[in-house]
């Protein structure tokens, strides 16, 4: 399925706000599809191997090439698909170093128009070793004597407490260094230096109704009480996002046929099957 932009009207991007004052929306005129990336949820959080184009990208950028490029911020919200994230980082923000590199390889990974949330450690990601506290493809965003270094996880070993992460270190890519970690902190296992994990940035997900980055009874909960009341559950949220996310059925309406989907689906902090990531065109 081809990226479709989301276009939504000034009118119903109003509607978040009024979400849910009815037990169904009304579908969109303008875009009546969510649109979403082609990775599924299954393919990127369990395995230990790179996608091809993470591949290709090793193989043009091996070990110690120097590396200096800039990329250009997408969406990036916080929790609850909130605009204020942690970062601070607006849309179309120019990122460089070890964040700018993070990125290239996290839009290789998941596809250039996703849209990423940025989650405190500590708080919705979960606890240690447990599946949902680390994913390949998650961006970290680390701090150790003041310097701050994002860092791009290529492969987690279930059960062990290590993951494997590349960086832009001086200038120079490297790949593969191995972590272990504790609820907060991540260890290089090759020098022993400590780094306090801030936040992570991850990708929305079809069914992470509350925006917290996993898709479990949660959101199944939300969103049957998003269906059930007039209380407003999703102030500030990006409409969008939001739609893409809850609209499990694409119709661009939320109803109990979405609240039964995830309902039958959600497991292991993600959804079963061949789910896939929000997106906007930029």
């Amino acid at each position: 399925m081809k990226h479709i932009p989301a276009r939504i009207a000034a009118t119903l991007c109003a509607a978040a706000a009024a979400l849910c004052t009815a037990a169904a929306m009304p579908a969109s005129a303008i875009n009546s599809v969510h649109p979403h990336t082609e990775q599924t949820q299954e393919a990127t959080e369990f395995g230990f191997n790179f996608s091809h184009s993470l591949y290709w990208l090793q193989y043009h950028n091996p070990q110690n090439m120097l590396w200096n490029e800039t990329v250009k911020a997408g969406l990036v919200l916080g929790q609850g698909y909130v605009s204020q994230n942690i970062s601070g980082t607006q849309q179309g923000a120019t990122l460089t170093g070890s964040a700018a590199w993070a990125r290239k390889l996290a839009y290789s990974y998941y596809g250039e128009y996703t849209v990423f949330t940025e989650q405190p450690v500590g708080g919705n990601i979960g606890q240690y070793l447990d599946i949902t506290a680390m994913k390949q493809g998650d961006q970290i965003v680390t701090h150790r004597n003041g310097i701050t270094t994002t860092y791009f996880v290529t492969g987690v070993v279930p059960d062990t407490g290590k993951f494997y992460c590349s960086e832009l270190s001086g200038g120079r890519v490297k790949w593969n260094i191995e972590f272990t970690r504790t609820e907060s902190t991540m260890t290089r296992t090759d020098n022993g230096r400590t780094y306090v994990m801030d936040y992570f940035i991850r990708p929305v997900k079809e069914g992470d109704v509350n925006g917290d980055s996993v898709v479990n009874f949660s959101d199944f909960a939300t969103l049957d009480m998003a269906t059930h009341t007039s209380q407003n559950l999703f102030p500030g949220a990006d409409y969008n996002v939001l739609m893409g996310a809850a609209d499990l059925d694409g119709d661009w309406q939320i109803t109990a046929a979405d609240v039964w989907e995830i309902y039958q689906n959600y497991g292991e902090d993600r959804m079963n099957g061949d789910y896939r990531y929000v997106t906007v065109y930029h």
